[in-house]
């Protein structure tokens, strides 16, 4: 790669990725439904002293005012029993200039977008061959060094909230309006510090998967499909959102639902990793004492039952091995209906679900379509079962419908959210099976057990700062 071409893709990388950033800044900060899942995690309204209606008009207000929607931010309701307005005057003169800064970047980000978007038709029309090879080459990059920039600045920010947030607003703003107070400024009620916190967290993983997927999409675009590692790191960062959510963000649904992609991907390769084994004892063996070393470990971090998905594939490998045995297919199905039991009366990852999907995804190996058809049912009814069992039993309850999906997407993410495990299904589509190289070398030894160890030492790590830090 000349030159000339280093320099472009290291600025077309630099460009996507504040692309990016402040496309997931505009994506999470104004997405009313967050601050009504932020809002009913802490109570604020009731905090405030105003009904849950008025607060959520405020916030229309305040959000339609730093977009550019509307010219001013004059809200009246009523505070503990007196209608007033909402936002006082120092309120007003800081979120001017938020309106300001928030409009001039947004700006920003359009100009560079255009600017990437023609820089990338160029290299398409002259340079055709070579395209896809220096974006990647500049995003990887980019993504090393801006990447550390932000893991510097995360680690301050873990270390001194307080001081990272005031370093923050003394370099956006020239005046000390955004000192507020919660005795008499709403706004600082509205979004406090861990509301921050959170808001943070969620572009960072916007920005995430969506640089996750544009490195899955160039890669697949240049080798016509994705590989197994690709697979793996893509279930092991999904994995590792949803864990994050799980134990230390519990009111962030979002970070639970993105974790639904993880398993499918798994249960996928593991199914995959038995058929091709050559030594499926061996396999046995090492799922097992990975297992076992893992529950210590976690259970020593606190966490109680058995949250190793290990244990599910050793149920699995002995699905598997029923199967294999191609017996009266009564006694199979005698056979797969008490692992089922197991794993769902033994409290094991997933449950019965669980060894159905292994299932599926086993037997109909090569057959994509059907693989796909299968799993998109099963979670369907896995997901619905208890909606469509009350429907079943209660005729009434039909009623209850469009208030239960009253909220789109969202009513999803509360009751129903195994049902975006479906996601999954994307990579896996663009998935193409190749037989290792060498399954001796020491890379690939390496490589595989490093997936085996990640998921208890990760999860113990989590476990640990949820019950002990």
């Amino acid at each position: 790669m000349r030159r000339v071409e280093k320099v472009n893709a290291i600025a077309l990388g630099v460009i996507i990725w504040i692309v990016l950033i402040l496309s997931a800044l505009q994506l999470t900060g104004f997405n009313l439904d967050f601050y009504v899942e932020q809002y009913a995690s802490r109570d604020t309204a009731e905090e405030i002293g105003v009904s849950s209606q008025d607060l959520m008009i405020a916030t229309e207000v305040l959000l339609d005012y730093t977009s550019g929607k509307r010219e001013d931010m004059i809200v009246e309701v009523e505070v503990n029993g007196t209608v007033q307005p909402f936002f006082n005057q120092k309120e007003i003169h800081h979120m001017l200039d938020v309106r300001i800064l928030y409009l001039n970047v947004i700006q920003l980000r359009n100009i560079l977008l255009i600017f990437a978007l023609i820089n990338i038709f160029a290299l398409i029309a002259f340079n055709r061959k070579s395209t896809i090879s220096i974006l990647q080459f500049g995003l990887k990059w980019v993504s090393i060094g801006l990447g550390s920039i932000i893991v510097a600045l995360a680690a301050f920010a873990i270390i001194d909230f307080d001081a990272f947030w005031t370093a923050f607003h003394k370099v956006l703003f020239t005046n000390d309006l955004w000192l507020l107070d919660p005795y008499t400024d709403n706004l600082i009620n509205m979004v406090p510090e861990r509301f921050f916190i959170d808001l943070i967290l969620m572009i960072a993983v916007h920005f995430t998967l969506a640089m996750l997927t544009l490195f899955t999409l160039l890669q697949g675009i240049k080798d016509k499909g994705i590989n197994q590692n690709m697979l793996k790191v893509i279930a092991v960062i999904t994995m590792t959102i949803d864990h994050v959510g799980y134990f230390l963000f519990p009111e962030i649904r979002e970070l639970r639902i993105i974790g639904r992609i993880a398993y499918p991907i798994f249960t996928y390769l593991f199914a995959i990793s038995y058929r091709f084994s050559h030594d499926r004892k061996a396999l046995l063996i090492r799922l097992s004492i990975f297992a076992i070393l893992g529950h210590g470990l976690i259970y020593a971090a606190g966490q109680r039952g058995f949250y190793n998905i290990l244990f599910l594939f050793i149920l699995g490998w002995f699905a598997f091995w029923i199967i294999d045995q191609k017996k009266d297919i009564l006694l199979s199905i005698v056979g797969l209906g008490i692992l089922a039991t197991i794993a769902e009366m033994g409290g094991v990852d997933y449950g019965a679900y669980g060894i159905v999907t292994l299932v599926i995804f086993y037997v109909f190996h090569d057959q994509k379509l059907k693989q796909f058809g299968a799993f998109t049912l099963l979670t369907f009814l896995f997901s619905f079962q208890w909606l469509i069992v009350r429907l079943i039993n209660d005729s009434t309850y039909w009623s209850n419908l469009p208030q239960i999906f009253s909220r789109g997407i969202y009513s999803l993410t509360g009751s129903f959210p195994q049902i975006f495990a479906v996601l999954a299904l994307i990579p896996l589509a663009l998935y193409i099976y190749k037989v290792p190289k060498n399954k001796t070398s020491l890379v690939y030894k390496a490589n595989q057990y490093f997936y085996y160890a990640y998921y208890p030492i990760h999860f113990a790590i989590l476990a640990y700062i949820h019950y002990h830090l």
